[in-house]
């Protein structure tokens, strides 16, 4: 909804004006929320400044407003920082609680030039029992500052079930000491940081952590089970991203999370070790999927492999309660045909969507009838994505659901160099 419209409702009666402000202050921007107890304007450093002193009267107008909101962003700690010091003092001083007392979730984007203290400040408004925490750009903060702005989260917001941490991959020390106090945390981000032992073996200690959602670029796994093997760790994970490269001994610590049979989403990002690597590693790694049997949705991006073949669907079959699937592989030779990818399908009667991405620069692809069997043994799929060989002449005899489902179809012709290449990058896009 759009804020005119918010506002033309507001208009309405009382009841409604009671409505939209609601809506209109449920997830705020900081400049904005400030601006009712006093205007603001641009300014050289910081970005924007108040034009005068909010007085008692202004916050107390301020509060009326303050208690709807339910989510914060705050971009720079420089302006939100000064505004606060140079204001806050003027409110009632029989007012003790937090500027926000009613927040559940902040977002904090640091720019460059903002400092450590400056963040103790904003997160001084927030109430202990802030629910969810957000810190962007933090590659701006210098390693030993990181410490010092996770330290106090464990006793500044106990109840705390929701920290992402973007934009650094210094980060270790910060989650051994801090992030490992947060007995109550459920999801934790740390998109720019590898799924090594440095992030798994302080993450063991959080009983109750339900999602691990990780990036960065691969690392080599093997060390991570160490200490892990047979204690139970991670009893209730439910979501577990990551990057990984594999090696003859990774595994370990998926096998023992399988163990738990409470994982429903799996997300892979492989990368084969260019100086170690065996034309079975691929296979290896399916194999430790295929423990999760009551895997729910699963998307494996394989950088490059030297080979795929059906055994690889073949063992990926097991986990008959998928329900959305997407692999996406790059690999030297795709040994995969229509009829292995219909034998594979017919075990995915839950599925409801399916990416297929197999690209090779040696191999047949797979063909439209790839796209048949899905419909064929798939009842309930509602999308599907599928690179196909546009070379062939021959088409599936079944008519498609086009008009059903939405279908999204690559086709690959064949050069003279054996290169797959999408016909100008175009998509073919069937949708109701």
């Amino acid at each position: 909804m759009f804020l005119d419209d918010i506002n033309s409702a507001g208009l309405v009666c009382r009841a409604w004006r009671v409505l939209a402000l609601e809506v209109k202050w449920r997830r705020a921007d900081f400049r904005s929320l400030i601006s009712v107890a006093a205007p603001t304007q641009a300014g050289d450093c910081p970005e924007w400044i108040l034009r005068r002193q909010p007085q008692i009267d202004d916050w107390r107008r301020f509060d009326d407003i303050a208690y709807l909101v339910q989510s914060i962003l705050i971009r720079g700690t420089k302006a939100v920082s000064k505004a606060l010091g140079d204001s806050i003092h003027t409110r009632t001083s029989d007012c003790t609680s937090p500027l926000l007392s009613d927040l559940r979730m902040a977002s904090i984007e640091l720019t460059y030039g903002d400092k450590i203290d400056e963040i103790d400040i904003i997160m001084s408004i927030f109430p202990s029992n802030l629910r969810d925490l957000s810190f962007s750009n933090l590659r701006y903060l210098h390693t030993s500052d990181l410490i010092t702005l996770t330290d106090p989260i464990p006793t500044q917001f106990p109840q705390l079930s929701a920290l992402a941490l973007h934009g650094s991959a210094w980060l270790g020390s910060a989650l051994e000491q801090s992030v490992s106090r947060l007995s109550n945390l459920r999801i934790i981000d740390l998109p720019d940081m590898q799924l090594c032992a440095q992030v798994v073996q302080p993450l063991a200690k959080l009983q109750n952590l339900e999602i691990v959602r990780t990036g960065g670029n691969p690392h080599v796994l093997g060390e991570i089970s160490t200490g892990l093997v047979g204690t139970g760790a991670f009893p209730r994970l439910l979501e577990l991203r990551g990057h990984f490269l594999f090696d003859h001994t990774t595994g370990s610590f998926l096998e023992e999370l399988s163990s738990t049979h409470s994982l429903k989403i799996l997300e892979i990002t492989y990368s084969c070790n260019l100086y170690i690597m065996r034309p079975g590693d691929l296979e290896v790694v399916t194999r430790v999927i295929a423990l999760y049997v009551l895997l729910q949705q699963l998307t494996l991006y394989v950088v490059f492999s030297h080979t795929m073949n059906a055994s690889v669907l073949k063992t990926l079959s097991s986990c008959s309660a998928l329900e959305a699937l997407e692999i996406d592989m790059n690999a030297e030779s795709i040994q995969v045909t229509d009829d292995d990818v219909e034998r594979f399908l017919k075990h995915l009667l839950h599925l409801e969507r399916l990416i297929l991405c197999l690209k090779a620069g040696t191999t047949p692809l797979h063909t439209l009838h790839s796209l048949a069997a899905a419909f064929r043994h798939c009842p309930r799929l509602n999308y599907v994505s599928l690179w196909a060989d546009a070379t062939s002449a021959k088409l599936p005899t079944m008519p498609l659901p086009f008009h059903k489902v939405p279908v999204s179809l690559n086709f690959v012709m064949r050069h003279h160099w054996n290169i797959a290449c999408p016909i100008d990058s175009a998509q073919a896009v069937a949708q109701v």
